[in-house]
């Protein structure tokens, strides 16, 4: 589940609804070994999230064991990536952490989140050259997250990338939901 079905199913489901998602999403990860890759840790801070606001104590067996991987991979730091489609897991992971740890943006980061910050500021050229359109979008919002630290000259880059994203959404196109909800969080913004 990415982070936008998780936010609409948080906020669209009845609990029984809402159980049968995060229970058929706990089969992600009834090996914890799995959750090496940034493609399976980008889910876990999203069912974690969606699961614990829901009242559901579903992934509590597993909520120690899924922060402490988290919290090991962003200690590591997010290197520069050649390969495009490990690149795009690694931006995930690091916009889902930023979503979930601030309640889809409802709540204040508790931390300074420096790494993450950085990495959202030196990629969003990059996720522009790739004509990502969810991801410029996602990166605008959590950018947004900081903006009481933003310098100006963030803060123009950031209006540009915003520019850039509503100049080139067309209306009309059929997007992946993941990539519309970017698109949608990064023009709010």
């Amino acid at each position: 589940m990415d982070f936008a079905l998780g936010l609409y199913t948080l906020r669209h489901s009845s609990p029984t609804q809402l159980s049968a998602h995060v229970n058929a999403g706990l089969r992600l990860y009834t090996h914890l070994d799995q959750l090496s890759s940034d493609e399976f840790l980008c889910a876990a801070p999203v069912w974690l999230c969606v699961s614990e606001r829901a009242g559901l104590d579903a992934l509590h067996h597993y909520k120690e064991a899924i922060q402490q991987r988290l919290e090991a991979r962003r200690l590591q730091g997010y290197p520069p990536l050649q390969d495009s489609h490990a690149w795009k897991w690694q931006a995930r992971l690091v916009t889902c952490i930023l979503y979930t740890r601030s309640a889809w943006g409802l709540e204040p980061l508790a931390e300074p989140f420096q790494k993450e910050f950085s990495f959202l500021l030196d990629n969003l050229p990059r996720a522009i050259a790739e004509y990502e359109l969810g991801l410029v979008g996602e990166f605008i919002y959590c950018i947004g997250l900081f903006r009481q630290s933003l310098p100006r000259e963030e803060r123009i880059k950031l209006a540009q990338a915003k520019e850039w994203l509503a100049g080139n959404y067309k209306e009309g196109t059929s997007l992946p939901l993941h990539v519309l909800w970017g698109i949608v969080v990064g023009l709010r913004e």
